[in-house]
């Protein structure tokens, strides 16, 4: 079980990661709720299919499946030098619905 559990993270890292560049990415709302800490609602989606060979030709896939990345993160952003890391924490659901050509 430990293998498939590996298995389907991965698919999803290919999945936005192969996204990325020409596909809906979006940051819908932030909230300041205190002078150094931050609420952003944030939505990352992709829409169409994932190909890991051939293209529409070789496979019947929908090309209008999605994945979407969405929920809150929460951040302290006055951090003490302008090169220090800023932290993001928060819970973020994932609904996948896209067809697979393999």
């Amino acid at each position: 079980m430990k293998y498939n559990n590996s298995t389907i993270l991965l698919l999803i890292a290919v999945l936005f990661l192969s996204a990325s560049l020409d596909q809906n990415r979006n940051c819908t709302t932030a909230t300041i709720i205190s002078a150094d800490t931050a609420i952003y609602d944030v939505r990352f989606s992709f829409t169409g299919y994932q190909s890991f060979n051939g293209d529409l030709t070789d496979c019947p896939v929908r090309p209008s499946g999605t994945v979407v990345l969405k929920g809150l993160l929460k951040g302290i952003e006055n951090v003490g030098r302008p090169d220090d890391d800023i932290v993001y924490i928060g819970v973020l659901q994932l609904d996948i619905d896209i067809d697979i050509c393999s």
